[in-house]
């Protein structure tokens, strides 16, 4: 029996309970004679090229459709290995979407909604023949036919494929041979009618094509506009509240709503914040002052503590805006001499953490509700009197002035933006083509439209290309741009560059950089494997094809460490090219010059003050930059300048003929000009500094010009998306710049890529690792007092650069070699948090090698103090838990940050007889880390103490997880600072706790309570005991036997965590649970009671 019907919403006919459906479907060609080459029902002889699947999505979250999903092979481990890369999609069986590998190229086929009818009837015998063992109740025929001339809406045509292994496929793709009905691909897409055989009975499928069961069409509800209007965005916040968050957008309809989805998650985050902070800074209080040092009479005191009262309505009005402002720490005090002052004093200060643990404070305790600050009278001397009254307001940055820049960045990707980079992107058209291809990019649909030289952007707000009044003709498909970035002429440069990759890699590696489709290459690997040499070494290929290269990263650190190796690579690949070259000979290869951006203020304050203070002394003057200024000299533009003029400061390095040949041209246009004599003579110790201002000191304007001169020398410039938005970066990044490569692109937001990248289309390189921490979000699931969420887009927020491009399908190159950890190190993060990567460890990480005999050591002595500690497999090095039995865990109550003095106390004593008992092992090696920001503060305080501060001189201060991203150290000692009672915190997190157990490089010891994920009956019998009864399970258990099986237990319920409004959730933090037990189960853990030294 046929039943017919028109795409147009009618009455059911049959009641079906899902939200989405998908069913194997299969096309059968024409010509009998010739196998089912699209078929998702049955496998056939060989490999299924192409499978097909009959689909109905459904939400209210995005754009509701019917369609075919068509899946064609991809040859992943052959593709992989020529150096095409790895191609991933997004997994959205697990929670919120995670990307995965795939073996599939997905082309989606949506059917023009309203715009279509359909007809579905038994599939004929001669159909049913081609699938044995089916049966005509089972197996049913769909034709749909488009109306009003329609078209179909295509998603992931275009996005690059290749299979080695099968040229059918590779033909049917990539050049356009014979699919199926005498078709192109390209033409079987463009058709208007489409019949097919679906592996379901009748009812269900006219039940599943039911229009009615279809949400209305999918319409963020924001509006067009996406200029910055900050009482627009208040305006949008009060009035278009919602109980439920918008999930991750992985793909977008059209333009509109990639630039709501953007421009909404940056603001929300922020905006609410800043109006609590506007009214804070409105609400002025009294305070009174502590000086630093009582023996100062107040007046001439520089140092102050500052104890702010909160009043409970302060804290009831503004609980969640506080602890989300309390975290950042720094802030500004308004002091006022009346409550009426208008012009009150500015000074900086900081919030004091655990201020209990603070001497000066003993006269002056604190109630929990009080703020400690820690600040200094300004230097300004109208700002410093003693004429204030104790009257007080808090000011705080919610970084609003961020988040404009981030919208304005953004809306460069409307479709009649201006181009970012016009004077380096072509001819007029040539721009607005790669503009339009590079809104494509960002979309992540695929390229169909592109292609076939159509731009969606014609009518942005339904995401419906203009219908034509009659059928168009397939036009010929334009092909992506492609860029060969090792097209450099110069095959030795080439092969010295390649020489940076491991020697197994280096034909795949020359592979992937050769065939940028877009000119976009992205790499991803996990901690050790060697990312950020690999996206220094393709940004020296960038480089060297392309000639100015702008880097940048999403946090201060990362470009540090990005701007450095890319100084050590250029080194490297130099000497390396230069090796049998006589130093006159003309073709030796001169270093990139790589240059770290900061504040042009802070550049010129450092080398006026290294001009006067050439050899710094500890007591001596610092160079005057804001302590909250991320400026360090290695690479920065003084740095450079003060080697132009040959500065005999210390850490100025002496410029040698293989640095950059722009250098040297400074040097001499300096020496040529009378006005720079003096400061010639000054920097290179000729004169002193008063001779120097006694003779005319040399002008800021000429100072900057001459800072300004390294930038324009500057063959790399490295920034911060905020800094790249300064006047002088701004310049050099859109006019001068001819590529983009970016470090860490997992923990940047897409915001801050548009930024950076602009909208036309430059080749660009991205790395890092979608495993470790995602994008910062300030706001997560704060509600107003109705119960609607205050973020809806958090999820849009936490999606990274990378991981939103690599989730398009486009190809990937994967790191798989660990260089970094001794063998053993990796294994545990490997299983539980990389189980899809074939990863090996190189022979440098051989732990028998002497660069890992402090790993040894470590091992040796903690098997002699603990003889129940199980050893290592031989030829590995492990981790050891130290399980601080009833240790004590605090938080915070000002900022929520968690601390443990026990905890801390067990970690250093260990330190310090490791070091007693293994002197192979210096203070030097070892690397204290801990999530918590209290916790590093109390670290600090503690390690002063006598029985700490002499053995633990060389050790680096303490830093929090995410401040040590990036970087590395021979034994980590992580303090956990959580117990059974307190939680895990949000290590719970598997970004955390990858970030947290990687960072070593022989050894790592990790300090908390075993038995927030591990029975504590198993841990109290201690490490190596067989499992019995009594501890193969909590003795809360259901049943005994519980433990011992795969059922769940007691201890498989979620973990209870307690979050920073003081509310209880629960979490299965499977990563955490599944870490913790192995160690356990290994016998990898020792068991020190802590000796109570704060009471709860």
């Amino acid at each position: 029996m046929s039943q017919s019907s028109t795409g147009a919403p009618q009455a059911n006919s049959v009641k079906v309970s899902y939200t989405h459906a998908s069913k194997d479907c299969a096309i059968i060609d024409n010509d009998p004679s010739k196998p089912i080459i699209i078929n998702g029902i049955s496998a056939l002889e060989g490999e299924q090229l192409c499978s097909a699947r009959f689909i109905v999505r459904r939400s209210s979250n995005f754009d509701s459709f019917i369609g075919i999903q068509l899946g064609f092979l991809l040859s992943t481990d052959l593709n992989e290995q020529s150096g095409f890369g790895i191609c991933q999609h997004v997994d959205m069986n697990q929670k919120s979407g995670v990307v995965v590998p795939t073996n599939r190229h997905v082309i989606v086929i949506k059917f023009p909604r309203g715009h279509f009818t359909y007809t579905v009837q038994p599939s004929l015998p001669e159909v049913l023949a081609c699938f044995p063992g089916s049966t005509a109740s089972k197996f049913c025929q769909i034709s749909v036919q488009f109306t009003d001339n329609a078209q179909a809406t295509i998603h992931g045509y275009g996005v690059p494929f290749t299979n080695v292994s099968n040229t059918t496929v590779e033909g049917w793709i990539n050049r356009h041979e014979s699919f199926i009905n005498g078709m192109t691909l390209p033409e079987f897409l463009h058709q208007t009618r489409f019949s097919f055989t679906v592996a379901t009975a009748v009812n269900d499928v006219q039940a599943m094509m039911d229009i009615n069961k279809l949400p209305p069409p999918f319409e963020y509800p924001y509006g067009t506009d996406h200029e910055w209007h900050r009482e627009r965005y208040e305006e949008q916040s009060r009035n278009l509240k919602g109980e439920k968050a918008y999930i991750s957008s992985r793909f977008f309809k059209d333009d509109n709503s990639h630039l709501t989805a953007m421009t909404q998650s940056v603001v929300q985050d922020v905006i609410w914040l800043d109006q609590a902070a506007e009214e804070i800074s409105r609400t002025p209080g009294p305070v009174y002052f502590v000086p630093f040092d009582p023996s100062i009479v107040p007046a001439d005191e520089k140092k102050f503590y500052i104890i702010v009262p909160l009043t409970q309505e302060f804290r009831d009005a503004y609980a969640s805006a506080w602890r989300r402002l309390a975290k950042k720490l720094t802030l500004q005090v308004l002091l006022f001499r009346h409550t009426d002052d208008k012009d009150p004093a500015i000074w900086d200060c900081e919030i004091t953490e655990a201020p209990q643990r603070i001497n000066i404070l003993t006269d002056h305790p604190t109630a929990l509700h009080e703020v400690v600050l820690k600040t200094r009278r300004p230097d300004s001397s109208e700002e410093c009197g003693d004429d204030y009254n104790n009257i007080a307001a808090l000011r705080f940055d919610p970084g609003l002035t961020d988040c404009k820049r981030k919208v304005v960045g953004l809306k460069a990707f409307e479709p009649m933006a201006e181009s970012t980079n016009a004077v380096v992107s072509g001819s007029k058209e040539e721009t607005a083509d790669k503009m339009s291809l590079h809104r494509a990019v960002m979309r992540g649909t695929g390229f169909w439209d592109w292609m076939r030289g159509i731009d969606p952007a014609t009518n942005i707000t339904s995401g419906l290309a203009a219908m034509p009044l009659k059928r168009q003709p397939l036009p010929k498909l334009r092909e992506l741009p492609v860029v060969n970035f090792l097209d450099i002429g110069d095959v030795d440069y080439v092969n010295a560059l390649l020489h940076e990759a491991l020697p197994k890699d280096r034909v795949r590696f020359k592979g992937y950089l050769s065939h940028r489709p877009l000119g976009l290459g992205m790499m991803t690997a996990g901690p050790g494997f060697g990312k950020t040499t690999a996206i220094a070494t393709a940004t020296l290929c960038m480089q060297a094809k392309l000639y100015r290269i702008f880097c940048s990263g999403p946090t201060n650190v990362a470009v540090d460490n990005f701007a450095d190796r890319l100084d050590q690579t250029t080194s490297s690949v130099c000497k390396r090219y230069n090796t049998g070259k006589q130093q006159e000979d003309p073709t030796r290869m001169r270093h990139r010059l790589v240059v770290r951006a900061y504040r042009m203020q802070d550049e010129f304050a450092a080398v006026m003050h290294l001009l006067r203070y050439p050899i710094s002394e500890s007591d001596g003057p610092r160079i005057p930059i804001a302590k909250t200024s991320r400026w360090r000299f290695n690479l920065s533009i003084s740095s450079w300048l003060l080697a132009v003029l040959g500065s005999r400061a210390v850490g100025v390095r002496e410029l040698t003929p293989d640095d950059s040949e722009g250098l040297f041209i400074l040097r001499a246009c300096i020496e040529e000009r009378p006005q720079y004599s003096n400061l010639l003579a000054v920097a290179k110790g000729e004169i002193g500094w008063d001779e120097y201002v006694l003779s005319g000191v040399l002008q800021k304007d000429a100072v900057h010009a001459l800072l300004k001169a390294i930038i324009e020398a500057a063959d790399i410039v490295c920034a911060t998306p905020s800094m790249a938005a300064e006047d002088v970066y701004r310049e050099w990044r859109t006019s001068v710049a001819r590529g983009i490569a970016i470090d860490e692109a997992a923990n940047m937001t897409r915001a801050d890529l548009a930024c950076v990248w602009g909208n036309s289309l430059l080749p660009c390189f991205l790395a890092g690792d979608e495993k470790q921490l995602p994008p910062a979000v300030m706001t997560g699931d704060e509600q107003d007092s109705e119960g609607n969420l205050i973020h809806r887009f958090v999820a849009d927020g936490k999606l990274s650069a990378l991981e939103y491009l690599m989730g398009t399908g486009l190809p990937v190159y994967r790191l798989k070699t660990q260089l970094r950890m001794g063998c053993g190190l990796f294994d545990m993060v490997a299983k539980e948090i990389y189980p899809e990567v074939p990863f090996t460890y190189d022979t440098c990480c051989n732990v028998n090698l002497d660069k890992f005999a402090v790993g040894r050591d470590l091992e040796s002595y903690a098997r002699a103090k603990y003889p129940n500690l199980v050893p290592a497999p031989s030829g590995t090095l492990q981790p050891i838990f130290v399980h601080c039995e009833g240790s004590s865990v605090f938080v915070d109550k000002i900022t929520g940050s968690k601390y443990s003095r026990d905890q801390i106390k067990i970690a250093l004593d260990f330190a310090v007889d490791l070091l007693k008992f293994r002197p192979g092992i210096t203070s030097s090696n070892l690397v204290l880390l801990t999530p918590y920001v209290s916790n590093v503060a109390l670290i600090a305080t503690m390690r002063k103490s006598r029985e700490y501060a002499a053995s633990l001189i060389n050790t680096p201060p303490a830093s929090t997880i995410e401040g040590f991203q990036g970087q590395e150290g021979d034994i980590v000692l992580v303090v956990m600072s959580t117990n059974r009672q307190s939680g895990p915190g949000f290590v719970y997190e598997g970004a955390r706790l990858n970030l947290l157990l990687t960072r070593q490089r022989s050894g790592l010891v990790i300090f908390g309570d075993l038995t927030i994920a591990v029975p504590a009956a198993i841990v109290a019998a201690g490490p190596g005991a067989p499992p019995t009864e009594d501890n193969g399970n909590d003795k809360k258990g259901k049943g005994k036997s519980k433990g011992k099986s795969k059922g769940k237990g007691k201890d498989d319920l979620p973990i209870r965590v307690y979050h920073s409004d003081g509310s209880v959730g629960f979490t299965k933090a499977t990563v955490l649970r599944n870490v913790f037990r192995a160690m356990s189960a290994a016998g990898r853990f020792v068991i020190i009671k802590a000796t109570k030294l704060e009471k709860a």
